[in-house]
């Protein structure tokens, strides 16, 4: 006897990619210890190890549970966390502009607040816009409760080493959003990556701009992720924040998302932040947060962090930025040993690297298959068409792992590349 709900039956229905894949690989993570032999080697999951020891110890010294602690409170966000995030983001985003406490919202990871944007502001069936290739777990994000789609605009030459490789102009928006009418969807707004997952690409204050103004021209929303802008480890690379531009935030449909798992490497913690001029959706998610808010106790904690910006400024960043500067290029110039072609970036966990090579052909099917062969040997890395590319043969490998945890991951891949060549 079926005794689940129509809304039930698409989540059940509803099969992820990187949420199905990544629980088989978490259930068998490797483990030098207790696992060393059969668990897997993480090159999908964007999780940054590299400070592991350094976040753990500020974080274990930040928790105080006292008899405030204990009580009801604001879910959406305790007025202390929103006036650390909004001094936080104005200095380390915004360029120094100052933000408005009350127009932040905390949510139990981004990828909640986006699951709120899409029940706020879209209907079952209504669809929001997104360049390929892009982290395609947002579709899992707006589609699970809310039953909204994601339209796929595709950018041109993937297969560059080059940073003008994804970017993207009026033309290609207006040509996607026509083709997203033309094919019967309501565009309700358009998600804005940046930095890119899984590429690194760093928008500039043009691309922002044209994004702006394109979602104001079609009175739709533009929601800014910026879940990696902390993340930028180049030596001459430079992150645009929409929240440093204030024109594009003169209005109740733009967006700007920001949390503490990447950043921070904290993705256990799941803490979302949202800076909106939207009254609704600040009253909205108000309500819902009631049903996920970020516990009090960890809201104190993490204002404590970002309140601290000698240990930010002569600890944290700095260690984390070369860190990540470290294990990327260990990785790529590993890569490039192998022959394999990576894209060039400056920011983020991710080496988006092409495959095609050990490929008979650029097809779907046999990127999968290369997939399923780097699967046996407990290797996860996520193919592109996971990632919505339509160029086969690319795989978004996370770099940000331990260093003899990266060592091993590459012997594996260079087993099964050998077994292709």
């Amino acid at each position: 006897m079926n005794c689940v709900s129509a809304r039930g039956r698409v989540t059940l229905d509803m099969m992820p990619f990187m949420s199905v894949e990544g629980t088989v690989v978490l259930l068998d993570m490797y483990d030098e210890h207790s696992n060393p032999e059969t668990g897997f080697i993480n090159f999908g999951i964007a999780e940054n190890c590299l400070c592991e020891e350094i976040i753990c110890k500020k974080v274990q010294g930040s928790l105080a549970f006292n008899p405030g602690t204990q009580y009801y409170y604001a879910y959406g966000g305790k007025l202390n966390f929103r006036n650390a995030l909004s001094d936080f983001l104005s200095e380390r985003l915004a360029k120094g502009k100052p933000l408005d406490p009350e127009k932040i919202v905390v949510t139990s990871g981004v990828g909640a607040a986006i699951d709120l944007i899409a029940h706020m502001f879209a209907d079952s069936g209504d669809c929001f816009l997104t360049l390929t290739p892009f982290y395609s777990a947002i579709e899992m994000d707006v589609g699970l409760r809310s039953g909204v789609k994601v339209y796929h605009i595709h950018r041109p030459d993937h297969d560059t080493n080059t940073l003008k490789a994804f970017s993207f102009d009026e033309e290609l928006l207006e040509r996607g959003y026509q083709e997203a009418l033309d094919k019967g969807h309501n565009v309700k707004g358009i998600f804005v990556i940046n930095p890119g997952n899984p590429t690194g690409k760093l928008l500039n204050r043009d691309e922002l701009v044209i994004a702006s103004k394109f979602a104001q021209r079609h009175d739709i929303h533009v929601i800014f992720d910026e879940i990696y802008a902390l993340s930028v480890f180049g030596d001459d690379a430079e992150f645009t924040s929409a929240l440093s531009i204030p024109e594009l935030l003169n209005n109740d449909k733009s967006h700007v998302l920001w949390g503490f798992s990447k950043d921070f490497g904290i993705s256990g913690v799941r803490c979302g932040v949202v800076y909106t001029n939207s009254a609704e959706y600040l009253e909205g998610t108000s309500k819902l947060t009631y049903f996920g808010g970020v516990p009090s106790v960890i809201q104190d904690a993490l204002a404590r962090v970002i309140s601290d910006k000698d240990w930010l400024d002569n600890v944290y960043f700095p260690t984390n930025y070369r860190r990540l500067k470290e294990s990327h290029s260990y990785m790529e110039k590993r890569l490039t040993s192998l022959g394999i072609t990576c894209h060039a970036a400056k920011s983020g966990f991710f080496i988006y690297a092409n495959l095609s090579k050990y490929m008979k052909e650029q097809t779907e099917a046999e990127e999968m298959k290369l997939y399923n062969e780097l699967k046996a040997a407990k290797l996860y890395m996520i193919p592109g068409s996971a990632l919505r590319g339509r160029d086969y043969g690319w795989f978004r490998i996370t770099f940000t792992s331990q260093k003899n945890t990266v060592e091993l991951g590459l012997q594996r891949l260079e087993g099964v590349l050998k077994k292709r060549s």
